[in-house]
Protein backbone atom coordinates (compact mmCIF):
# COMPACT_ATOMS: atom_id res chain seq x y z
CA UNK A 1 0.00 0.00 0.00
CA UNK A 2 2.50 2.80 1.08
CA UNK A 3 4.83 1.80 -1.85
CA UNK A 4 1.94 2.31 -4.20
CA UNK A 5 0.70 5.70 -2.54
CA UNK A 6 4.41 6.79 -2.74
CA UNK A 7 4.58 6.07 -6.19
CA UNK A 8 1.53 7.79 -7.06
CA UNK A 9 2.43 10.53 -5.27
CA UNK A 10 5.93 10.75 -7.45
CA UNK A 11 3.86 10.57 -10.39
CA UNK A 12 1.53 13.19 -9.49
CA UNK A 13 4.91 15.53 -8.38
CA UNK A 14 6.52 14.75 -12.02
CA UNK A 15 3.18 15.47 -13.73
CA UNK A 16 2.40 18.68 -12.05
CA UNK A 17 6.37 19.83 -13.07
CA UNK A 18 6.05 18.95 -16.25
CA UNK A 19 2.87 20.92 -16.29
CA UNK A 20 4.06 24.40 -14.26
CA UNK A 21 7.19 23.66 -17.14
CA UNK A 22 5.04 23.52 -19.93
CA UNK A 23 2.87 26.31 -18.95
CA UNK A 24 6.11 28.56 -17.99
CA UNK A 25 7.23 28.30 -21.55
CA UNK A 26 4.38 28.63 -23.15
CA UNK A 27 4.58 32.45 -21.19
CA UNK A 28 7.70 33.02 -22.09
CA UNK A 29 6.91 32.11 -25.59
CA UNK A 30 4.38 34.35 -25.74
CA UNK A 31 6.28 37.20 -24.08
CA UNK A 32 9.02 36.38 -27.02
CA UNK A 33 6.19 36.71 -30.12
CA UNK A 34 5.19 40.21 -28.98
Amino acid sequence: MWVVLSKEKILLKKAYYAKTILFSALVLRGVRGE
